[in-house]
């Protein structure tokens, strides 16, 4: 049994990339057929309506500045006991 998910968004902070992210991942988007939202900004700016049943933080942590901060804006954009 799968399920799909109701909603998928991805974000990333790519201002000081040489290339971005975020137009490889809508090619992949389109080439792959998925429903996915993409916005480029930082995850510490986000601020979802309501909060994530999961949250892949990849290879995010070792870029903050504050990783405290980081864990805590983590805790708050997941539904609790989900994630």
């Amino acid at each position: 049994m799968s399920s799909a998910a109701a909603y998928v968004l991805g974000v990333v902070d790519d201002s000081s990339a040489s290339t971005s992210f975020i137009d490889q991942a809508e090619f992949c988007r389109g080439v792959l057929g998925l429903d996915v939202e993409f916005r480029r900004l930082s995850f510490m700016d986000l601020e979802p309506e309501r909060p994530f049943d999961i949250v892949l933080f990849c290879g995010v942590l070792y870029h903050l500045q504050n990783w405290a901060d980081g864990l805590d804006k983590l805790a708050q954009r997941v539904v609790p006991g989900k994630g």
